[in-house]
């Protein structure tokens, strides 16, 4: 497949339509800087990312984490007093974050330096409970780092289905 052949399908599958335009353009853009082969071009659907191992003090989820999901919303997801205490000894991490009047917070295991599983699904859960039908999504990078979209479930379902975003992430399998 060909570079506009993929950015073809990208539009078919609505993901164009569903950015900001200033985004879309980004995505036109790095397209066409991206490597000859297709496999990674879904790279360039990302809008934020951060690197999984990231997190060894307080503060670690508002600075490298939190700022990637807003980065990623392209404006959407605008939280404020973000907050998070981490406690590697007793392997606990507890982030709030606050959006429009509402607080929400919630407690993580933490395992090591490791963004703490069901953290993006939290991110997901804010979101929804504003109404917006956008959602992150973490897009396949085969290392430790996060590559974040956010567009609503059926466009990226449909982006998966045309072949431009790789069925299963390479953790995944471990």
């Amino acid at each position: 497949m060909t570079k506009n052949e993929w950015l073809a399908k990208l539009d078919e599958s609505g993901w164009l339509s569903e950015v900001p335009a200033t985004e879309a353009e980004r995505i036109r853009r790095d397209l066409a800087g991206a490597a000859p082969d297709a496999p990674s071009w879904h790279h360039v659907l990302a809008a934020g990312g951060y690197d999984s191992e990231s997190i060894e003090n307080s503060g670690d989820y508002r600075k490298w984490v939190v700022s990637a999901y807003v980065d990623a919303s392209c404006g959407a997801f605008k939280p404020s007093k973000v907050k998070d205490v981490v406690n590697l000894d007793k392997g606990v991490a507890t982030v709030s974050v606050e959006l429009g009047d509402r607080t929400f917070q919630k407690q993580f295991q933490q395992d090591g330096d490791v963004v703490a599983d069901g953290f993006h699904e939290f991110m997901n859960e804010v979101v929804a409970a504003t109404g917006e039908q956008r959602r992150f999504h973490e897009l396949p990078t085969g290392d430790q780092t996060a590559a974040l979209a956010f567009v609503t479930p059926s466009v990226y379902r449909r982006a998966k289905k045309l072949g431009l975003v790789p069925q299963e992430s390479w953790w995944k399998f471990w």
